[in-house]
């Protein structure tokens, strides 16, 4: 721990040192509100708590940080079939997975949240159907092993130009615990089998509350 020059700090922040030694400034207790140190370790300044009780982080010097990304892409195209009025539960054994950055990629039909990463997590899902052979409906969603309690992401939609195919996409937040698990799962009611031509599944870990 280190005294720092005057340069860059706030007018009201400088004071004489009084740091007792240790790797942070919790080792120590400000003698004047506002004290100001350096932890040469760290690279963080802090300021002494206007009760004295202890330290506030008031900027970082010389610090770049980037915090862990983690989360999964991946994709299949051509894909399978979905036969009619049947919920199906998207298997992902034969998907690319673009990239996992913390072991999130499926086993099978299902992502498992990593161990350390319970909290909010963002979810997107595109999905290409073929045309149908006569008009109906198509119903996808994101199924999570902790249920509504979690969140909602779905999508509801007709399917009305038996012309060209139909492109469907949905994205929302849930918030799964560590070990929680959430797929893919996807209904048409068109009277037929109806091809899943290709999907794309985007999930990533937005923070703990």
């Amino acid at each position: 721990m280190s005294e720092l020059g005057h340069v860059g700090i706030p007018a009201d922040g400088w004071h004489g040192s009084r740091f007792t030694g240790g790797l942070d400034a919790s080792k120590g207790i400000p003698a004047i509100a506002g004290q100001i140190y350096e932890a040469t370790d760290t690279g963080i300044v802090y300021r002494g708590k206007a009760d004295l009780s202890g330290w506030d982080i008031l900027f970082y010097v010389g610090v770049s940080f980037i915090p862990r990304y983690v989360g999964v892409q991946t994709k299949r195209a051509p894909s399978t079939n979905i036969n009619n009025n049947l919920a199906t539960n998207i298997d992902h054994t034969s998907d690319t997975i673009q990239y996992d950055h913390g072991g999130v990629k499926p086993i099978g039909a299902t992502f498992v949240v990593p161990v350390g990463y319970g909290g909010i997590w963002y979810i997107s899902a595109s999905v290409k159907m073929d045309a149908p052979s006569s008009p109906g409906t198509v119903y996808a969603q994101i199924q999570n092993s902790v249920g509504l309690a979690a969140g909602e992401i779905y999508y509801d939609g007709s399917i009305t130009d038996t012309s060209k195919p139909h492109d469907t996409s949905m994205a929302g937040e849930l918030e799964l615990p560590a070990g929680a698990t959430f797929r893919l799962q996807i209904t048409q009611v068109t009277g037929a089998v109806l091809a899943l031509l290709r999907y794309t599944i985007r999930a990533s870990f937005r923070g703990a509350p």
